[in-house]
C-alpha cells in the first residue's frame, strides 16, 4: 500500500508569500500556488498627440454574459482588468472632451494578457469611435512561451478516444507524445516527474504522489480551452518549468446544449485470427454524453453542466504454454529422463511419485489450465492453450460550474468535477489468473472570488480540493493467502494479495499483481492581489 493521504500545503512557498505580504502590507496566511486560468486586459489611454489621458473611465463587458467591470485610467493613463473569465470582451473608454472609444470582440484566452491601447479623439462622448480588435503578432506583456488549444481545436480534432487531453496537449510546440496512459509527456525534451503541473479552473489536478499528469479530466465538451506553458512561466503558475492551465466552459445569456454518441458494436468487429475456432469474442464500445448551460438570472447568474459515459467490452485473445494433465500428475513419459535430486538416479518410468509433491506445489496445480490446442512437440508441450478473454471498462464523468455576479465589485465562480472508473477489469494470460480490477475516482472542487477593492486594486481569493482514490486488486485477490503456505510471509491486507510470480522454464508460469492503492487529498487556499501602480502591474499572494 502506498501512502494513505496527502495534504497539499506547500511549505516551500510560505516564505515567498510572507515576503510578498510584507512588501505590500497585505496579510496572506495560507500559501499555495494558485492560477485559475483567468486572463487580463490592460492598456494605455492617450490623445491624438500621444499624451496620456488620466482619469478616463474604462469599462470591460463580457459579450456572452453582459457582465461589466469598470475602472479608471491612473495618472500615467494606464488601466487594467485582471482576473477575467476567458471569452470575447468589449472595452469602452470615455472622458469629458473626447469622443467615446469602443473596441469590440477582444478575444481573451486562458491565462492570457491582452493589450488594448485607446487613442481618444477630441470631441464629445455623443460621438463613438468603433474599433475591431486584432490579435497581436508578438506578445510583449509576458515573458513565457505559451500555446493555447481552443474550443474549436478540441471540437474538430480527430481523437482516438475521449478519455483525456493527452493527444491535444501534443498539439503545442515543444511537446512530444500524447497517447492514452502517457503520464510523463515531454515538455521541451524534459520528462522529469514534478517538472510540470496541471490545473483545472485553478485547482491542482496532478497525481500528487508521483507528480505526473493524472488521467481524470472533464469531458472534452466541457473544456473551453487550455494553455501549455513550456518555459519562463510566471511564479504564480506553481512548481515546475511547464504548466497546463485548463478552463471549463461557463454559461452565457443564451441556452446552449450538445449531445453525442459514438458506438462500435460486435457485429461489425472482426474475429481475432488466432481464435477462429472459438466463439466470437464480444466487442462493444459506446461513448455518450452531452452538455447544457445558460442563465439562471440574465446578466447575473449562469450555470453549465456536462456528462460523459463510456462502456467498453473488448476481447483479449491469449496463447500460452501450459503443462499437460500428465505432467501435473508427475508423468514425464516421452520426455528426456529426469533424476531424483536426493539420489541422482532417474525416476522409474520417468514418473515422480505424488508422495514427493510439496504442499505448495499441490496448491498451485489448480491454477493451470488444461491445454486445448493440438501440439506436435514432445509430450504435448509448446503453445498448447488459447483463451478468449474480455476487458471491461466503465467510466462516468460529471462536471458542473456556476458563475455569479454578486454586485459590480464581486464575482464568484464555483466548479465541481467527478470522474469514476467502476471498475476497469483487465484480463491476463488465463481465465484463472493474471488479470486485475482497478476502480478509481478523481474529484476536483474550485471556488474563486474576484473582488475590486478600488479601480487600481483587485483581489482574487481561491479555494480548491483535489482527490485521487484508486485501488488495484489482482484477479486472485481474496482467493490466495500466501502466509498460509509460507508462515514467514505477512498476511495480505483485506481485498489484496494474490498469486506470487512462479517462473517455470518452458511454460508461462503463474503471476498476479500484488495490488495496492492511493487515497490522496489536497486542500488548497490562495489569495492574489493585483495592483496597478503607474506603469507597473504588481501581483503578490
Amino acid at each position: 500500500m502506498r501512502r494513505n493521504s496527502l495534504f497539499g500545503f506547500r511549505r516551500d512557498l510560505v516564505s515567498v508569500w510572507l515576503g510578498a505580504a510584507l512588501l505590500l502590507s497585505v496579510l496572506a496566511p495560507i500559501s499555495l500556488r494558485g492560477q485559475t486560468g483567468y486572463g487580463t486586459i490592460l492598456g494605455r489611454v492617450t490623445d491624438n498627440s500621444g499624451a496620456v489621458v488620466p482619469g478616463a473611465t474604462v469599462t470591460s463587458r463580457n459579450e456572452d454574459t453582459n457582465v461589466s467591470n469598470v475602472t479608471q485610467a491612473n495618472g500615467d493613463g494606464e488601466y487594467v482588468f485582471p482576473n477575467l473569465i476567458p471569452g470575447a470582451y468589449e472595452v469602452t473608454v470615455s472622458q469629458k472632451g473626447f469622443n467615446l472609444f469602443k473596441v469590440s470582440h477582444i478575444v481573451l484566452s486562458v491565462s492570457q494578457t491582452v493589450r488594448e491601447d485607446a487613442e481618444l479623439a477630441v470631441g464629445t462622448t455623443a460621438t463613438t469611435v468603433k474599433v475591431t480588435a486584432s490579435a497581436p503578432l508578438v506578445q510583449t506583456d509576458t515573458s513565457s512561451v505559451e500555446s493555447v488549444i481552443d474550443s474549436k481545436q478540441i471540437e474538430t480534432m480527430p481523437l482516438d478516444g475521449r478519455q483525456n487531453v493527452f493527444g491535444l496537449i501534443a498539439l503545442a510546440p515543444g511537446v512530444q507524445g500524447g497517447a492514452w496512459g502517457m503520464y510523463t509527456p515531454k515538455f521541451g525534451g524534459n520528462t522529469v516527474e514534478g517538472s510540470y503541473n496541471v490545473r483545472i479552473d485553478g485547482v491542482d489536478s496532478s497525481e500528487s504522489e508521483n507528480e505526473y499528469i493524472g488521467i481524470g479530466d472533464p469531458s472534452l465538451d466541457a473544456i473551453a480551452e487550455f494553455k501549455v506553458i513550456d518555459s519562463m512561466g510566471s511564479a504564480k503558475y506553481g512548481t515546475g518549468a511547464s504548466s497546463v492551465i485548463m478552463v471549463t466552459k461557463s454559461g452565457t445569456n443564451q441556452f446552449h446544449g450538445t449531445a453525442f454518441e459514438y458506438n462500435r458494436i460486435n457485429n461489425l468487429a472482426a474475429q481475432n485470427f488466432f481464435a477462429t475456432g472459438s466463439p466470437k469474442s464480444q466487442y462493444i464500445r459506446n461513448e455518450f454524453g452531452g452538455t447544457f448551460g445558460g442563465p439562471i438570472k440574465k446578466d447575473k447568474l449562469f450555470f453549465f453542466g456536462s456528462f460523459e459515459g463510456l462502456t467498453a467490452r473488448s476481447p483479449n485473445v491469449s496463447e500460452s504454454s501450459m503443462p499437460t494433465a500428465a505432467l501435473l500428475q508427475g508423468d514425464f513419459s516421452g520426455l528426456p529422463a529426469i533424476t531424483d535430486p536426493s539420489t541422482g538416479l532417474p525416476f522409474p518410468g520417468n514418473q515422480i511419485p505424488t508422495t514427493r509433491f510439496s504442499s505448495p506445489s499441490q496448491y498451485f496445480l489448480k491454477f493451470f489450465d488444461t491445454p486445448n490446442l493440438p501440439s506436435t512437440a514432445a509430450g504435448g508441450l509448446g503453445t498448447n492453450f488459447i483463451a478468449s478473454l474480455r476487458n471491461k471498462q466503465d467510466e462516468f464523468r460529471y462536471e458542473g460550474r456556476g458563475d455569479y455576479t454578486i454586485n459590480n465589485k464581486n464575482q464568484l465562480s464555483v466548479m465541481w468535477f467527478d470522474a469514476r472508473y467502476v471498475p476497469r477489469v483487465s484480463s491476463g494470460w488465463s481465465p484463472k489468473f493474471g488479470g486485475n480490477t482497478n476502480p478509481a475516482t478523481y474529484q476536483n472542487v474550485g471556488v474563486n472570488l474576484t473582488s475590486t477593492i478600488k479601480p487600481t486594486l483587485t483581489n482574487l481569493a481561491s479555494f480548491g480540493f483535489h482527490r485521487v482514490w484508486d485501488k488495484v486488486a489482482a484477479q486472485t485477490a481474496g482467493q490466495v493467502d500466501m502466509s498460509k503456505l509460507f508462515p514467514q510471509m505477512p498476511t495480505p491486507p483485506a481485498g489484496l494479495g494474490g498469486l506470487p510470480n512462479v517462473s517455470i522454464s518452458g511454460f508461462n508460469g503463474l503471476y498476479d499483481t500484488g495490488g495496492g492503492g492511493d487515497n490522496e487529498q489536497t486542500f488548497e487556499g490562495s489569495d492574489t492581489l493585483t495592483w496597478a501602480k503607474g506603469k507597473h502591474l504588481v501581483e503578490a499572494g
